[in-house]
């Protein structure tokens, strides 16, 4: 179309000028145009020449149970929620206390099938039903409730006033800036059990309960005694498991060479930083750049995992919204468009929104809107999903979430120390500053091995991560463990290979994918053996 229109522009410019020198003008106008005939002759026999033959995957979206939908409402109370992720896990956690503490349980499990008496004696363990009935029983006992952990770094809208009013002046008489943490735990922080009947207070004289490995949220089963003031000894813990079991003839993947799924995270479209970047790796995916037999032909598909808009701070000074200000920020949308269309022509993609996209804040983060890549749009292989992100490619579970970079650091000298927060974001993120170092979270993939073993995707939501006020379930809580576990934007790559906690004689693979526009690299995982590289493309900081 652009041929023919350049054609009859410059048929009707030789038209219009003097019929003395249109001849002349009309041997040059055959000359250019059969120069730019060789040329887009030249360059369809290069495209043919590239055109690759990728693996062909089976697909599976599994994010439905994230959409939200028209019908949605913010009048309702998060005490729902809460209530909901309980009665969701409950079983779970009541099937990891069988396999844990089984011997004694299983015996009182029969009694009460017999409708015998429920006193026990000696070494017998018994599962209160609910927290308000503890008190009742000083022997040991099971309870099984939510953790709410009293951290005074939270942000509190009172506290924060009362700062705000106190000024502080160094010795020139100038104010001093306040430093603000991003870390919210901290060495005096205690907990308390809860559930639908009400709370407990938490506390373990023999330190068998590691306080700052927990995180508001966590459906857990503790075992202990109830002391004299009315706290909780805990003993032991017992998190939740899922229903073990192998995987079903028909489900287990059906590859014998290698296919590969690229997560790329942090294009940051509109940055000025590196802003080649984002072109590179579309000629590197479409077969034009780089080595396309061993690598690039066996990319089955493409996560772009979130934060693929830079991010504009806004100043005071351009608080009214002018023509220019829209332009600018209708400009990344567009280059961004002009990327994904060129990469959806030659391979599927996934585009998963981030804190810095246009579309809502709090989790779960709704799909991108057609009309925002009009271009990309138009394929079919072209899909945009929710953050968090679930689905099956070639019957191997892909579930994560993308990232809330920030830049500040935890400003501790008993905690992470230096640590930027880059390194997580959102649910990772919010793992992360709820807990010490001294505890077992001290990088993303161990909030990201955390959030595999105790079941549920974002625990610390509502406390202190935003998320919309669900009713009727927790869309959270996972019911099968993940084969591959991804966060992105991260400062820097890094995977892990851990047992998976449900499937018998099968592992999970966890991934950081770092920040693209940053670092310049990208991650394969190969879902033939779940394997996971980085691939750099040599250009990043």
């Amino acid at each position: 179309q652009n041929y023919k229109k350049k054609f009859t522009q410059s048929i009707q410019s030789v038209l219009s000028i003097n019929p003395v020198s249109r001849k002349s003008e009309f041997q040059n106008l055959l000359k250019n145009l059969r120069e730019t005939h060789t040329e887009r002759s030249s360059m369809s026999e290069k495209v043919t020449e590239t055109h690759l033959s990728r693996p062909q995957v089976e697909f599976k979206p599994r994010y439905q149970r994230f959409i939200i939908g028209s019908k949605k409402s913010f009048e309702v109370q998060y005490s729902h929620l809460y209530q909901k992720r309980l009665r969701q896990m409950r079983e779970n956690v009541k099937r990891s206390v069988r396999s844990k503490f089984g011997r004694f349980l299983y015996q009182i499990f029969l009694q009460a099938n017999k409708n015998t008496s429920n006193t026990h004696t000696g070494t017998d363990i018994t599962i209160t039903n609910t927290i308000v009935r503890a008190s009742l029983n000083r022997k040991t006992q099971i309870l099984i409730g939510t953790l709410y952990k009293e951290m005074k770094g939270k942000p509190n809208i009172l506290n924060e006033l009362e700062q705000a009013a106190k000024f502080t002046y160094d010795k020139d008489g100038n104010e001093v800036e306040k430093v603000v943490s991003d870390l919210y735990a901290g060495e005096d922080d205690t907990f308390m059990l809860e559930d639908e009947s009400g709370r407990i207070d938490l506390i373990s004289s023999n330190d068998s309960f590691k306080v700052h490995a927990f995180v508001t949220g966590t459906v857990i089963a503790l075992k202990g005694k109830v002391t004299q003031d009315g706290s909780f000894d805990v003993e032991a813990t017992c998190g939740p498991t899922y229903e073990r079991k192998s995987k079903k003839e028909g489900e287990e993947m059906d590859t014998d060479e290698d296919a590969y799924v690229l997560m790329v995270s942090g294009l940051n479209v509109g940055s000025s930083e590196n802003i080649h970047l984002p072109q590179v790796l579309a000629d590197y995916v479409t077969g034009h750049l780089g080595d396309v037999k061993e690598i690039t032909s066996k990319i089955a598909r493409v996560l772009v995992v979130g934060n693929s808009i830079e991010k504009k701070e806004t100043s005071e000074k351009e608080t009214k919204t002018t023509t220019a200000s829209r332009l600018r920020g209708v400009q990344p949308l567009e280059q961004l468009d002009l990327v994904l269309s060129q990469i959806v022509s030659s391979v599927p993609v996934d585009l998963i929104p981030g804190e810095s996209d246009p579309t809502n804040f709090i989790l779960p983060q709704q799909p991108f809107h057609p009309c925002l890549f009009p271009e990309s749009s138009r394929y079919t292989s072209f899909r945009s999903t929710t953050n968090p992100y679930h689905s099956d490619i070639n019957k191997v579970s892909f579930l994560g979430t993308c990232v809330r970079e920030s830049q500040t650091s935890f400003h501790s000298h008993h905690t992470r120390s230096n640590t930027k927060t880059g390194t997580s974001g959102q649910n990772v993120h919010d793992i992360m500053r709820c807990t010490l170092r001294k505890s077992n979270v001290k990088t993303p993939c161990d909030a990201l091995e955390m959030i595999v073993r105790y079941c549920h995707l974002a625990p610390t939501a509502p406390d202190t991560l935003g998320c919309f006020p669900f009713m009727m379930r927790d869309p959270f809580v996972l019911t099968d463990c993940p084969d591959v576990m991804f966060s992105g934007d991260c400062e820097k790559f890094e995977t892990r290979l851990i047992d998976s906690p449900q499937y018998e004689n099968r592992k999970t693979r966890l991934v950081c994918v770092p920040n693209f526009r940053k670092t310049g690299v990208a991650a394969l995982v190969n879902l033939k053996d779940f394997s996971c590289r980085p691939i750099s493309f040599g250009f990043g900081s």
